[in-house]
């Protein structure tokens, strides 16, 4: 038991330290490819559009920049092209917006491919 209060605890305290975004998914002006095209705050009346999906921003215990993607906010259009293969795909360096950068102390995602850990609830990547 003492352990169950514990996980549940640290979890809260990590979604607590989460900023909420929007991810848009895409490269260049039309956003097509496999990359991040944008990166917004998440708004209540904001509408969610074919090729994006909601997600949360944390550091790992070791400092690097986690995108922690809930299932049941992500379309399946999303999900075939961008996690099904298990790998998320970045084709070219992306530079994250000032005030993200600045609040994780990372500037950039290198490209590359960076494995999708699949947990009950979300899909979860470390960069």
């Amino acid at each position: 038991m003492k352990h169950l209060i514990f996980i549940v605890f640290t979890s809260l305290r990590l979604l607590a330290n989460a900023q909420t975004h929007i991810i848009t998914f895409g490269k260049g002006e039309n956003c097509s490819g496999y990359n991040i095209c944008n990166l917004n705050h998440f708004s209540v009346d904001y509408k969610i559009l074919p090729n994006e999906t909601l997600l949360y921003i944390t550091l790992t215990k070791d400092n690097k920049l986690q995108f922690s993607f809930p299932k049941s906010k992500m379309k399946e259009t999303v999900f075939l092209k961008y996690f099904a293969t298990g790998l998320f795909i970045i084709d070219g360096d992306y530079k994250l917006p000032e005030n993200i950068a600045k609040q994780f102390r990372t500037p950039l995602i290198k490209s590359g491919k960076y494995k999708v850990l699949v947990t009950a609830d979300s899909y979860e990547v470390v960069f």
